[in-house]
Order: structure tokens, then C-alpha cells, then sequence
């Protein structure tokens, strides 16, 4: 039966009052009887106050005596846990799954305009930031797993991550996940450059409540639940995955957008939480020992010495324990009918095992969604835990490299297409695109360059390539000249590979450019000079190389500064102040 209200859900199971009366009685009764028996049979005669009765078929009595409560108090205990009262309550951000005294809350955060997470190194090789899941592991309660999850529902991809804590104290539970939620979303909005993140309110909250409608009809394990017309089946996935990005794709990218095409309704979820290396170190360790073993008596063979290696691999990207995760992972298809779950079942298995698998690294095995997985699918728990390296974790908690639809923080806007006389212009910065097509090029005027332009937008919106693209068209199409100070040093460079009249000049770096502190033509007056060492002293001390020049280095500065500015020398530049403040030293040096 189950009863509801607008925020509640209340779950029991069917109960056989006559059976169960039965049942207790005998566990009363055989508990008694078993005490009695070991009392008077061994107790006693043990310490001396009674003879040991005689016992005929002693051992078969014996096994009676003893199983009878045991049987009977298992029955009970599993039949008090079916008939534990299940509460689902949705409380603003949370929800809340109440089991007697015992609580799980679970909040959400849904992502969007999601960044990639590869980083390619110097030699250009593509890697998972690991960065993210060390400091969402680093500080997290005990109490607290979380989960990401990805996949497609009617169409539209989304990523999602669940907080989950469970205890006795509804209060202090939602108080950790409150400051869970905060820390969490700081994390992800330092790591993921422009991602937006919101938790879910009440209405999104209640679609994950609604898979309690069926609970009481989960009490036999079955592959298909009814959810919304939909049947679904579960898969769990086991193992070290494979971690293979690339600079175009990332492993989560490829199974949503695969997803997408092939308009599969699938969910994948990992659910992880803070461990120790524990027994997979020792492991390891153990199968260092025996290869070393074989070693010494020239028993290896050419997949030892590959086992070494590869145990060598793990060893220096495993080190310490500050990197190690329980973890769960499964995936939820959902098909109208049970040949077509059957296919999108078999199709989102191979997907997979072709990105994750490798080397039978990763295994899949079917289960039954039963009332108690039910419940654990709703708060996105582990189930059967493993322990797994941030390393290998990464292959399942990344971001998509590639565009997808709707994993927006807001409907695209869209704009009328404008006329041809209003674009067709020279200096071509864009392109008009309307339904998904071309429709033609957008230009500007190199006069309308002549007034102040200002590129505004926020970060990751395109501001840079805009003004790079518009460099590029003036020096390839007009004579209009341009400067542009790279402040990062690495945002304009290349440039120079698109026109090769395009100079760059390094500022302290290139013997070739030189800017004079004065001017070279003529002597400069005492009030120049004075007046750029004014400016030079207050720059040294912005530096912080001294928070104050001491009255003889203010001196020798004033000095060199000075003569600089009486010389005829043909550039008086920074490199030659320099000269003249280490001839100035090295005499002061001599006459020491």
C-alpha cells in the first residue's frame, strides 16, 4: 500500500500477522530452550554441581536446539527490515528518504555551459584534470558520497552531481550537505572555467521522487521497472576502466553524444566517496614480491616482466593516499517495450566496453531492481564498492570536449538574419548562421575603425579570437598599421603564422628592441633625469625588491641616472643605465 500527499511519500509492505506471531514464538521459545539445554548439559556439569545428563542422538538434538532460534531470528530480523516504515519527503533542496530513525538526504547540482576538463601538456599530450576530484575528496566528511552523473533523457544530455548523506539526525545531516553543496559548487566553478552551476529546487527534486511509486511492486527483484511507461534495466560495470582522452573528445563526450545519435534514454552514474589504499596496495606489493621471487630463481617470463612494468606504472601514478576512491558505477536504460530495452541495452553495453573496456579491464553484469536497489537509485548510493585511483577515476568523471546541445545555462537567442548591404563588407570578423545553416559572411568598414571600439563579454565568449581575427583581415587586406600590447605573451603570437609582415617583439628579450628612458639627440635637462629617477625608484619599490632604497644605493641611482642623461650615447635604454650602475659599483668595489 502506499499513501501520499503533495510532499510526502509513505511506503509498506504486505504483513501475515498469523505467520509472524508463529514465527516469534518459536524464535522465544527455541532461544529458551537452547539456553536451558546448554545450562544443564554443559554449564552445570562443568563446574561441578550436577552429572552431565545423558543425551541419545546428541548431535542430532543439538543442531535442532541451535538452528530453531537462529532460523527464526533471521526470518524476523529480514521480515522487521521489509516492514520498516520508508518515508520520502522532499524538503526545499533536499530529499529526504526516511527509514525509521534512519536518514538519507540527497541535494543536486546540474551543470551547464560545462568547459572541457582535458589539459594538454608541454609535449602536447591530452589528460584528465584530476585536480577537481582531489579537492572534492580532500575535507570531505565520512558521512558524504557523491556521484556524477551524465547521460540523455528525451533527447537533451545533461550532467548532474549528487551530494548524499545519511545518519540519525535529520537537522545535522542537512546541515553537513548544506556545507558540502557550497563547497562543492566553489570547486567546480574554480576548476571548470565558466561553468554555471545550480542546485535543484522542489519540482526537478520530485521526478527523482516519483520513482518511489513503484517500490511496493519491487519487493520481488526483477530487470524491468514501470517508470512513466518506461521499462528500465540496470547494469553495473566493475573494474579499472580504460582513461583515453584525446584533444578532440573526451570519453564522457563520446558516450553522450553517441548516446544522442543513436536516441538512446541512458543514465550513467559513478558514485564515489574518500578511501585508503588499504588492501589494493598490499596487492600490489604481494605481486611485486612474487615477480621478484621468480626473478631470483630465473623463473620469469615475458609476461612477468610485463606485469612489472605495468605494476611500476601504477606504482608511481598511485603514491601515497591522499588519491584513492571507493567507487560504484552503473548505467540505466530505459526503452518503451522489452525488445527495444533489449537493443538499447545491448547498444549502450558495447559503447561501454569500447570507450571504457580494454584488455578485459571492465566487466558488465545485469541486476534486478528490487525495493532496497530502488531506494539506493533514488539517492545515487554506492552498491557494491571498489577501490579505485583518481588516475582511473578520471575516466569516468570528465567533461565533454565537444558542443552539445541544450547542456546550456540558457535557451540560445536567436537573432533575425540581418540584411546583405548591412554586412557585405571588407574586413570580414564572423558569419551569419541561422537554423544550423550558412547563410553568408559579416563584414565591417575599415573607417568605422577610426572611433574607439571596446569588445565586451565575459569569459570564454570569444573576445580575443574577435580581435585577432580583426588584425589579421586589416594587415592582409588594408594598409592601416596596428600595435597591440600581449599582456599574457601568448594570446596574439600566432599571428605571425597567418602573415609573415606580422612582428613580434619580446620587451627585454630581443636585443633588436630597444626603448630609451631619454632622449638620445640632445642632452637631456637635470629636470628629465630627475624626474626618471623618480619614476625608476618608485618602480623598484612597487616590485617589493626593497621596501626602501637605502641613502647610498639612492644615491648611486640618482648618479647613473644622471650621467646617462649628459651622455652622447646612441640609445640610453634600461641595458644602458645598467652599464653605468655596474661601472659605478665595481669602482666602489675597487676603492674598498
Amino acid at each position: 500500500m502506499i499513501k501520499r500527499d503533495e510532499k510526502v511519500i509513505q511506503v509498506f509492505s504486505r504483513t501475515y500477522p498469523g505467520l509472524w506471531t508463529l514465527v516469534r514464538i518459536m524464535w522465544i521459545g527455541g532461544t529458551i530452550v537452547c539456553g536451558l539445554y546448554m545450562m544443564f548439559v554443559y554449564l552445570l556439569p562443568l563446574v561441578g554441581l550436577i552429572q552431565q545428563p545423558p543425551v541419545p542422538f546428541k548431535l542430532t538434538v543439538e543442531v535442532i536446539v541451535c538452528a530453531i532460534p537462529i532460523l527464526s531470528g533471521g526470518l524476523l530480523t529480514s521480515e522487521r527490515i521489509r516492514n520498516d516504515e520508508l518515508s520520502i519527503l522532499i524538503d526545499e533542496k533536499f530529499l529526504v528518504i526516511q527509514l525509521d530513525r534512519h536518514v538519507v538526504v540527497t541535494c543536486v547540482l546540474e551543470l551547464a555551459s560545462v568547459p572541457s576538463s582535458i589539459v594538454v601538456d608541454p609535449g602536447k599530450k591530452p589528460r584528465y584534470n584530476a585536480a577537481l576530484l582531489l579537492a572534492l575528496r580532500a575535507g570531505l566528511d565520512s558521512r558524504v558520497s557523491m556521484a556524477y552523473e551524465v547521460g540523455v533523457e528525451k533527447g537533451e544530455p545533461f550532467l548532474r552531481l549528487f551530494i548524499t548523506a545519511s545518519g540519525k539526525n535529520l537537522a545535522e545531516i542537512k546541515a553537513i550537505l548544506k556545507r558540502e553543496a557550497t563547497r562543492t559548487e566553489a570547486i567546480l566553478l574554480a576548476s571548470l572555467n565558466g561553468v554555471e552551476v545550480h542546485q535543484l529546487g522542489e519540482d526537478k527534486l520530485r521526478g527523482a521522487a516519483d520513482m518511489a511509486n513503484c517500490i511496493d511492486s519491487l519487493r520481488k527483484s526483477s530487470a524491468l521497472v514501470h517508470d512513466g511507461g518506461m521499462l528500465q534495466s540496470l547494469t553495473f560495470i566493475s573494474g579499472v576502466p580504460r582513461v583515453a582522452p584525446s584533444i578532440d573528445a573526451s570519453q564522457v563526450g563520446t558516450f553522450i553524444s553517441t548516446a544522442i545519435k543513436q536516441r538512446y534514454s541512458v543514465t550513467l552514474t559513478c558514485v564515489f566517496s574518500s578511501a585508503k589504499a588499504g588492501r589494493e596496495r598490499k596487492r600490489m606489493e604481494g605481486e611485486w614480491k612474487n615477480i621478484r621471487a621468480k626473478e631470483l630463481r630465473n623463473e620469469d617470463s615475458l609476461t612477468d616482466h610485463a606485469n612489472k612494468r605495468k605494476l611500476l606504472d601504477q606504482h608511481e601514478r598511485m603514491q601515497g593516499d591522499s588519491g584513492w576512491f571507493d567507487n560504484s558505477v552503473y548505467v540505466l536504460a530505459k526503452a518503451k517495450d522489452t525488445a527495444e530495452l533489449e537493443r538499447v541495452t545491448n547498444g549502450v553495453n558495447g559503447l561501454i566496453a569500447s570507450i571504457w573496456g580494454g584488455e578485459g579491464n571492465v566487466s558488465l553484469k545485469r541486476r534486478g531492481i528490487g525495493g532496497r536497489t530502488a531506494c539506493r537509485l533514488i539517492t545515487r548510493r554506492h552498491f557494491k564498492r571498489q577501490k579505485i585511483h583518481v588516475s582511473s577515476l578520471v575516466g569516468y568523471v570528465n567533461t565533454p570536449v565537444q558542443q552539445l546541445p541544450v547542456i546550456a545555462a540558457t535557451v540560445t537567442p536567436v537573432f533575425p538574419v540581418p540584411m546583405r548591404k548591412l554586412v557585405d563588407n571588407e574586413l570580414i570578423i564572423g558569419k551569419t548562421i541561422y537554423g544550423g545553416r550558412r547563410i553568408s559572411d559579416i563584414g565591417i568598414k575599415p573607417e568605422w575603425l577610426r572611433e574607439h571600439v571596446a569588445v565586451l563579454g565575459a569569459t570564454g565568449t570569444g573576445k580575443t579570437n574577435l580581435v585577432k581575427k580583426l588584425m589579421l583581415e586589416l594587415s592582409l587586406k588594408t594598409d592601416v598599421p596596428w600595435w597591440v600590447f600581449d599582456i599574457k605573451g601568448s594570446e596574439y603570437a600566432d599571428l605571425a603564422e597567418w602573415d609573415s609582415d606580422i612582428l613580434i617583439l619580446n620587451p627585454g628579450k630581443d636585443a633588436s628592441f630597444v626603448m630609451d628612458l631619454l632622449d638620445t639627440e640632445i642632452d637631456s635637462s637635470e629636470v628629465d633625469a630627475h624626474a626618471t629617477f623618480a619614476i625608476l625608484r618608485e618602480l623598484i619599490n612597487e616590485r617589493g625588491v626593497s621596501s626602501e632604497l637605502s641613502p647610498a644605493m639612492e644615491k648611486l641611482l640618482r648618479e647613473s641616472v644622471m650621467e646617462l642623461a649628459k651622455s652622447r650615447r646612441e640609445t640610453k635604454s634600461v641595458q644602458a643605465l645598467t652599464e653605468l650602475f655596474q661601472r659605478w659599483l665595481a669602482m666602489i668595489a675597487l676603492e674598498v
